[in-house]
């Protein structure tokens, strides 16, 4: 049986058409999310559907008509065994790609001309989807994202806090290097010796970002807080992911949060009358990305 309702028809969702093209990503992504969660069981790994996912989950019981991608997550100790073993379980097609296995490259300024988030993707290397078409050493088969969740502030120990604002630091240095080094020359003060993070701003790219990965870890706690380097201003009470449960997703199913509507509202202020439009042109599940490469020049 299709993990997707009415595989075979095009239908209208949400007054949106949805052709059966549309419904094969979908089920190639809801072919990843399974696999994904073998893996989580067969390690005891908590996660569940998050943001714009985790919407869909709750409103449609399926996919958002208006949106192309997949967001799940994880706290940080449950992301950081996924990181250590996954590379050795999945294996082609899938692939486990994470975002510090990209070089950086030196002529980019920001994260913001530079397409890696601080989040692992699982993907499937038979088919392209294209989020940045002119980047052609990055994979970019359909993919579902894993992002983790991390201890954010305010904290009670004085020592997490400081802890926390070299995590930031180590982020600004990791993601907007050129701009970094530009900081460094002037008088602002930082949580570290100038000494130190100029040292680390001269490690190659990968390093940082796995150094920056290693400290997240270590500062990981029963925290009040949660919350993602993506999006620093929001934060996420701990408790709200204590306990988890299942909801139907298509013909399957998706964990998601007991305190959903606390977080749906962290997310999306006007929550339940918030609107999500996140589309790819640029996708086939028949051509991988690697053969579109070869063959079209963009």
């Amino acid at each position: 049986m299709s993990l997707v309702r009415n595989p075979n028809r095009d239908e209208i969702r949400d007054g949106k058409i949805v052709t059966v093209r549309q419904k094969k990503l979908w089920e190639t992504q809801l072919n990843l999310i399974l696999e994904f969660q073998r893996f989580c069981e067969r390690h005891n790994l908590k996660w569940f559907a998050t943001s714009a996912t985790l919407f869909a989950a709750v409103k449609f019981h399926g996919f958002n008509p208006r949106d192309c991608m997949i967001s799940l997550a994880m706290l940080r100790p449950d992301y950081d065994k996924f990181r250590q073993l996954a590379r050795e379980e999945f294996h082609y097609p899938i692939l486990f790609d994470p975002w510090y296995d990209h070089e950086y490259p030196k002529d980019r300024t920001s994260a913001g001309s530079w397409p890696v988030h601080p989040l692992t993707k699982i993907r499937d290397e038979r088919t392209m989807m294209l989020e940045f078409p002119k980047w052609k050493d990055l994979p970019q088969g359909i993919w579902i994202d894993i992002s983790p969740l991390d201890s954010f502030p305010p904290f009670d120990n004085p020592q997490l806090e400081s802890n926390f604002e070299v995590l930031k630091t180590l982020y600004s240095a990791t993601f907007s290097p050129k701009n970094f080094a530009e900081r460094l020359k002037k008088e602002e003060k930082f949580p570290a010796s100038k000494e130190h993070l100029q040292q680390f701003l001269e490690m190659p790219y990968k390093i940082r970002a796995q150094f920056f990965e290693e400290h997240c870890s270590r500062i990981f706690h029963d925290s009040k807080y949660l919350g993602t380097f993506l999006n620093q201003k929001r934060r996420l009470e701990h408790a709200w992911f204590k306990k988890i449960e299942w909801i139907p997703f298509e013909n399957s199913a998706l964990p998601i949060p007991h305190e959903f509507e606390q977080i749906l509202k962290t997310y999306y202020p006007n929550y339940p009358k918030h609107t999500i439009n996140r589309n790819i042109n640029i996708w086939s599940t028949d051509i991988s990305y690697k053969e579109y490469f070869e063959k079209i020049s963009v």
